[in-house]
């Protein structure tokens, strides 16, 4: 069921929201359950975003909106810098139920690295 969400944060992470002519394509994004998650997985060759028998690339930062140091990997990014060079930033609606506030730390996406 977060399959989509996860989805929706890569494509923003890849900053793929604008046209052949840089106008914004969507003004908004649902973006559901999908915790501080993305799905790197879906851009992989035979990748298995569901696969849970190996290891997954989904907890990778980053986890915010705006930049931070990821403390393990030193590597500094936000989920929103390649819309912002292109100034085409939509409004986004996070929701998250309490199985990605217990299982799956949506605070991920407010402060720390998830851990998995």
């Amino acid at each position: 069921m977060s399959q989509s969400g996860a989805y929706l944060r890569q494509f923003l992470y890849l900053g793929l929201n604008q046209d052949e002519r840089e106008r914004p394509v969507f003004d908004g994004y649902l973006v559901h359950i999908a915790g501080g998650g993305r799905g790197a997985d879906f851009n992989q060759r035979f990748g298995q975003p569901s696969n849970m028998l190996r290891p997954r690339t989904r907890e990778t930062a980053p986890f915010t909106d705006v930049p931070q140091t990821d403390p393990v990997a030193g590597q500094r990014g936000g989920l929103l810098d390649q819309l912002a060079t292109h100034r085409q930033q939509p409004k986004i609606f996070l929701t998250n139920t309490s199985n990605e506030y217990w299982r799956r730390p949506p605070s991920a996406s407010m402060s720390k690295p998830a851990q998995g």
